[in-house]
């Protein structure tokens, strides 16, 4: 089974909550794109306006691959022309559609979006995966779906040598930088030429001489950085600077301006990278621990007279239940997890049952936050769920080597807060299409699924609940002694 062999055979649009006013102090887009990273996208448009990327404003990240539909909004005098004109022409791009929608008094942020509508294409699905998809349509298309950050959450470490922000948490700024720094195997062979070339700069300068990597790897480059003077450094450094992600390129520049570097110098190279990328970082990793904490619930709780099913991911393994029982949807329904950083312990001393949260929330110390009603009471197996969470973090901290109160951002100038976000997810809306003839992998079937989802929330785990298949693989089944 293939997702996303063409753009639109993966829609998204955002479904937002916008108060239009004449006098609004910022101008609001509607912006389709495929092929386009957020990030690479707010640069182009950005550049084009000839403004600070800081001032063009999201609700949401989208991903790449796909046809999405999301509002960005930009201040009003900085998007307008002398004339009093919108200047959408500025902003055109290949592949990008700009619309302009009028004017908001704030600018956009993440709480503007109540949710996001998918429709997804399924293709190359042989006779058995069709009977496979409507077995498990008729089983989770009215239930409840663990609410996982997807493998699109963990770019940061795609590199797959391992979490930057560890190396922030423990001050070893340079291996931070190395983690960040290192080639992806998503990169383009251009990007990882540049990433290399600085690499090998770097290296030659005396940095990085951890155990990363072979110095066979560096020799695969060639770049003989030793034997180049000044000048046509100054040329390569100019010819490789182009290819870096654009949230690295002033990091970059510092680290090669300076003759002698030490782990603070590389602290404030951290320090210069595009803000909303370190925030990325950060988020990435607490999406992780987040991942471990729900994965190990299910495993506690929900692994009783069902099956269990694995499927494995850029940073872990996602754990499904063949299906989750009426009597227990209840409960799970309200059951919130905390993502984790500084202060988390606030959440273990909830009082109050109903307080809803919108996909996922700040902590603070002006209200009673809940889980759900089992933080005062233990179930009939004795299971507590308040002690057995803070056991499990405890095990994590252990584990990955760290104090999750540190996980705040200071370090490098951001704020990362605790959050609460739903354990388990119920998607809209549910449709699953007929199945007809693939017209692309002939001899194969393809159907078609829509559904919505809240903010925050991953179509791409609903799809793999459904389908028991991710891009590493297909799910295999959990075998646990009880």
């Amino acid at each position: 089974m293939k997702i996303k062999t063409f753009a639109d055979d993966f829609k998204v649009t955002e479904i937002a909550d916008l108060h239009f006013s004449t006098n609004g102090k910022y101008s609001v887009f509607k912006v389709t794109k495929s092929g386009w990273s957020t990030f690479d996208l707010i640069d182009a448009i950005s550049s084009r306006l000839k403004i600070n990327s800081s001032a063009v404003n999201i609700a949401g990240i989208k991903d790449r691959h796909g046809l999405t539909t999301q509002y960005i909004s930009i201040e009003s005098k900085l998007s307008r022309r002398d004339s009093g004109k919108i200047d959408e022409e500025k902003i055109q791009l290949p592949d990008v559609t700009i619309e302009y929608l009028g004017r908001i008094d704030k600018k956009l942020t993440s709480s503007d979006i109540l949710k996001n509508k998918f429709t997804i294409v399924i293709r190359s699905i042989s006779e058995k995966e069709c009977e496979i998809i409507n077995r498990r349509f008729e089983l989770i298309k009215d239930s409840l779906i663990p609410n996982y950050f997807d493998d699109q959450r963990f770019g940061s470490v795609r590199n797959k040598l391992d979490f930057s922000v560890k190396y922030i948490l423990k001050h070893d700024y340079e291996t931070a930088f190395m983690q960040l720094l290192w080639p992806s195997k998503y990169d383009k062979k251009s990007v990882k030429e540049a990433k290399m070339f600085f690499i090998s700069f770097f290296k030659c300068k005396g940095y990085f001489n951890k155990n990363f990597f072979d110095d066979s790897i560096l020799r695969k480059y060639n770049f003989n950085i030793a034997e180049k003077n000044q000048k046509c450094m100054d040329i390569e450094f100019r010819k490789h600077i182009k290819s870096i992600p654009s949230e690295l390129k002033t990091a970059l520049a510092y680290l090669y301006s300076i003759d002698n570097c030490s782990n603070d110098t590389f602290k404030k190279a951290l320090e210069k990278i595009d803000r909303r990328f370190l925030i990325l970082i950060f988020h990435a990793y607490q999406s992780h621990l987040f991942n471990i904490i729900l994965q190990r619930y299910i495993l506690k709780n929900l692994s009783i007279d069902r099956r269990l099913y694995s499927i494995k991911g850029e940073s872990g393994n996602y754990v499904f239940p063949e299906f989750i029982k009426e009597a227990e949807e209840h409960d799970i329904l309200t059951l919130y997890l905390p993502v984790l950083g500084k202060n988390w312990e606030k959440i273990a001393q909830v009082k109050e049952k109903n307080y809803s949260v919108n996909g996922e929330n700040n902590i603070d110390n002006k209200r009673d936050l809940t889980f759900n009603n089992m933080e005062s009471k233990s179930c009939d197996n004795g299971f507590s769920f308040v002690n057995w969470l803070i056991e499990e973090i405890k095990k994590i901290e252990k584990e990955e080597n760290i104090d999750i109160n540190s996980i705040c951002g200071k370090e490098v100038g951001i704020s990362i807060v605790a959050k609460l976000r739903k354990a388990f997810i119920k998607p809209e809306n549910f449709y699953l299409y007929d199945f007809e003839d693939d017209d692309f992998f002939k001899g194969k079937k393809k159907t078609k699924i829509e559904f919505t989802l809240d903010r925050g929330c991953y179509a791409t785990i609903v799809l793999k609940d459904l389908i028991l298949q991710g891009k590493y693989g297909k799910a295999e089944e959990i075998s646990l002694d009880h």
